[in-house]
């Protein structure tokens, strides 16, 4: 239960400071990042919170849309913030990420050129 309880206050309360090197640790790891994406053909799945109070759910979409995959997925959830995974939604993204991994393991001896599982789900 203690620990149930520092998860919701980390998630609700964020980070007080950010040094201004943090700021630029994490400039050069996005470009290095957006520099990657069309690197990436494995499936995907891009689980964000509409409401993120750090990132805008357009970087979900930017994501999305410049990766090679061509099994990929967006999901974006409600009623929750940026720490997705102990937030209050957090049986929802081990419900997506099963299903996700679930339908993969379900279809890997298919051809995966003949039907590609592109969607976006909100």
């Amino acid at each position: 239960a203690d620990r149930a309880v520092r998860g919701a206050e980390a998630a609700s309360t964020g980070y007080p400071v950010f040094p201004l090197k943090t700021f630029a640790d994490m400039d050069r790891l996005i470009t290095r990042v957006c520099d990657q994406l069309r690197a990436v053909s494995a499936p995907t799945v891009v689980l964000q919170a509409r409401e993120d109070d750090m990132t805008s759910p357009r970087n979900a979409y930017l994501i999305y849309d410049q990766i090679a995959s061509t099994d990929k997925r967006v999901i974006l959830l409600e009623d929750c913030y940026h720490v997705i995974t102990v937030d209050k939604q957090s049986q929802a993204v081990v419900r997506h990420l099963t299903e996700f991994f679930q339908l993969r393991i379900a279809t890997k001896g298919q051809d995966k050129h003949s039907s590609p599982l592109v969607s976006v789900v909100q």
